[in-house]
């Protein structure tokens, strides 16, 4: 497990599949903070599923306890040739914000698309999110603009 330590103490690290009841921990948390149930059988079993597809769960630990996690999965950019990494999910435990627990998070992910040869490093924010759209501004993440993402929900079980 490779880490990443800031300034605040903060320890970033890789989630891998021995890890995940602390990482299901954490996004049972973020679920619910979102109005989304799940149990610690069921978050384990997506962690260990969106592992096993080469995606990544980066972990903030403040004393060895998990305060936030950042989920992120690959993409490619045909007009560039090169990778995307993108941020899929993005939770830091409310009592826990604004300590730069986030800014670890993003460092760490910014340091893995580098690593990668990544174009880019790519992240959506709820537009009424103003903490985490100064933070994303912060960081040197630019609004895409003209450009409006859409979502089509399918059946469970369909891909």
């Amino acid at each position: 497990m490779s880490e990443h330590a800031t300034a605040e103490a903060i320890v970033v690290s890789e989630l891998h599949t021995l890890d995940t009841p602390s990482g299901a921990a954490l996004l049972i948390e973020a679920l619910a903070e979102r109005g989304l149930e799940s149990s610690t059988s069921r978050a384990t079993l997506v962690l260990r599923d969106f592992l096993a597809r080469g995606h990544h769960v980066l972990v903030a630990r403040d004393g060895g306890d998990p305060v936030g996690y950042l989920a992120a999965v690959w993409s490619f950019s045909l007009s560039r040739g090169a990778p995307v990494l993108l941020v899929q999910d993005l939770f830091v435990q409310a009592e826990r914000r604004r300590r730069g627990v986030a800014t670890a998070l993003l460092e760490r992910a910014e340091a893995l698309a580098v690593s990668r040869f990544a174009c880019r490093l790519e992240l959506g924010a709820d537009l009424g999110d103003a903490p985490a759209q100064a933070l994303y501004e912060r960081r040197g993440f630019d609004r895409i603009q003209g450009r409006a993402v859409r979502m089509k929900l399918l059946p469970e079980g369909m891909s």
